[in-house]
Formats: C-alpha cells, sequence, structure tokens
C-alpha cells in the first residue's frame, strides 16, 4: 500500500492551482491546517532560517507533524530496541564489553570523519580500552563521555553552563586555541555555514541569542508532554541550527543524540548512531538545510523522518551482526 509523501511547503506549493486562488493563500491555509492538527507537535523553539532578513531567527515555532511514515518508523525503532536488548542478553559479560568497546571506538572515528577530522584508530582503541589512566592521550574525553552512554547515564542539562562543561569534557584538546568559545560560554562572533563559495546558514550572530535559543532548548529537552525519541532529533537540529560553539558543534550534537537515544531506546541504538550518519552524510546535511529554508516555516517533519530511517537502518545493522 503506498502512502502518500508528506512534502514540505516548498514542493507543496507546485500542487496548487493558481487559477483557483492565489498561491499564497493557498499555502498559508495548508500551513494551517498542519500546525493545528491536534497529532502535530508544536515546540517553544524558533530555528534562524536561511536566508531571513529579520532578526533573532523565525516568526514560526518549530513543529513536526505525525504522518503515517512517522508513526511506522517510530513502532519499528520500538520494536528494533526490544530485539536488540534481547540479543544482547544472550552476551557474556565478556562479548558484551568487547562490543561496546568496539562500537565506541566506531562511533568517534565515525563521528569525526563527518567532519574531516581523521583519528588514529589504534590509539583510539588504546584509550578506551584503558579510559581511567587520566594520560592526556587525544580523544581521552571523548572516550571517556561515549563509554557512559554505554552504562545509559542520563545527561544532564539544565543550565547554560553544563552544556559548556560537556563541551569542554568531550573535546579536551580536540579543539583549536583560536576556535575556543570567545564569549563567556559560547561563541560570540558571527560564522557562516557552507563552502567559501556558497553560503548554506547564518545561525546567530551573539552569544546573546545563543543563549536565548539554547535556554528554550533546555525546557524543550527536559520536557515530558513530547515523545523522547523525537525529542533528541528535534534536541539535535536546534542545537546544530543554533551552532553554539565556533568548532565541534557536529561532534557535540551527535554525542547528545548518542546520549538521549542510549536513554530512550537501548544503548546499542545509541552507539551505532554516527556510524550510521556517515553513510548517509549528504542526506543528513540536506535534511538540515530543507528544515530551514524560510518557505518551509520552520517544519521539522521530514528531518525527524530522515533520522528516524537513519536510526532504524543502524538498529537493522546491528540486528544483522548479532544474529550472525
Amino acid at each position: 500500500m503506498g502512502m502518500a509523501k508528506h512534502q514540505l511547503l516548498n514542493k507543496y506549493k507546485y500542487q496548487l492551482n493558481e487559477a483557483v486562488e492565489r498561491r499564497s493563500v493557498g499555502l498559508e491555509r495548508e500551513y494551517q491546517r498542519r500546525i493545528n492538527d491536534e497529532a502535530t507537535v508544536v515546540t517553544n523553539l524558533y530555528p534562524k532560517l536561511f536566508n531571513q532578513s529579520e532578526l533573532g531567527g523565525s516568526a514560526d515555532p518549530l513543529f513536526m507533524v505525525m504522518t503515517q511514515q512517522i508513526k511506522q518508523l517510530r513502532a519499528g525503532i520500538a520494536q528494533n530496541s526490544l530485539q536488540l536488548t534481547i540479543l544482547k542478553q544472550a552476551l557474556s559479560d565478556d562479548e558484551r564489553s568487547h562490543l561496546v568497546k568496539r562500537l565506541v571506538v566506531d562511533e568517534i572515528i565515525y563521528t569525526n570523519a563527518i567532519e574531516d577530522v581523521s583519528v588514529d584508530a589504534t590509539e583510539l582503541e588504546a584509550v578506551v580500552n584503558n579510559p581511567v589512566k587520566r594520560v592526556i592521550a587525544r580523544l581521552s574525553g571523548s572516550a571517556r563521555r561515549y563509554l557512559a552512554v554505554s552504562n545509559r547515564a542520563p545527561l544532564e542539562i539544565a543550565k547554560l553552563l553544563d552544556f559548556r562543561v560537556i563541551y569542554d569534557d568531550l573535546l579536551e584538546n580536540e579543539i583549536g586555541n583560536a576556535d575556543l568559545p570567545d564569549g563567556r560560554l559560547f561563541r560570540d562572533r558571527e560564522v557562516r555555514i557552507g563552502t567559501p563559495f556558497e553560503t548554506t546558514h547564518e545561525p546567530p550572530k551573539t552569544e546573546i541569542e545563543i543563549n536565548e535559543v539554547l535556554e528554550a532548548v533546555i525546557s524543550f529537552r527536559n520536557t515530558l508532554s513530547v515523545d523522547p525519541v523525537f525529542k533528541a532529533i528535534i534536541t539535535h537540529f536546534m542545537f546544530e541550527n543554533t551552532h553554539p560553539f565556533n568548532d565541534g558543534n557536529g561532534r557535540f550534537g551527535r554525542y547528545v543524540l548518542a546520549s538521549d537515544l542510549a536513554q530512550s531506546l537501548d544503548e546499542l541504538t545509541g552507539l551505532s548512531i554516527s556510524t550510521e550518519i556517515s553513510k548517509n552524510v549528504r542526506k543528513y546535511y540536506k535534511a538540515f538545510q530543507e528544515a530551514s529554508r524560510p518557505s518551509n516555516r520552520a517544519e521539522a517533519t521530514l528531518f525527524v523522518q530522515e533520522m528516524l530511517a537513519i536510526i532504524i537502518a543502524a538498529q537493522q545493522r546491528m540486528i544483522a551482526y548479532l544474529s550472525n
């Protein structure tokens, strides 16, 4: 049975017949229909949309429509998580510990590879296998943090300072001096995202703006009224959209995502997310870009859908591996 493909407004508009009414009228009606649907998740988050002249981000709250496809993917993720938990219980303690360490090494290698940062696998394995020695080895902060994900320790973020404390710990010695935060906690200078030839996104310009967005992100991430998997994905979108640091945003955001998925699903799912994103990196960036277009009015539906598909693929890879 084919499912009607949900389109963001910038594609949907081509279905409107201009002979009947102005396109802008039809688009506004469709937007109202989506945002007012009782199943739609409407947040208190206002992402920065590109190209947008008005200051401070979008005038529209970020929302996601509960499509059939999202419901099916979410149900599939729950099933897979259950299956992974059963498969994991069949392993001996040694096998489990070996598996977790392998996943941690892979995640750190791939989350860095997405940013074109190369990692020496042998060195990293040594650090992951012996994280207690307080050696100033490269990536010891990341190793410690990712090993904690495997224990499903909840990642508490209650105030702005928590972001910075986690950042300093996770990326210890990984950020060049020139790129360390120049504000009190975060970036306080303008950045542009894109290639030397083309800007694809302009995040908030000042630390004051960043603080405001991240305060809202904290309250959203701690709300109990939204499904935790959707919450983890939307938090990830908002964090990258805000780009609070000069460098390390992707690695930080994917670590929080891994942590949140381990918490709400299981640690094997959490510890395979960056590895799977790295296989789908163009789709991943395109999903960010589409959700950041002003014409789509801060709709995160397809971003969530894309990320759910990536999570399912990660889980299926893990299930196949453990079933062998």
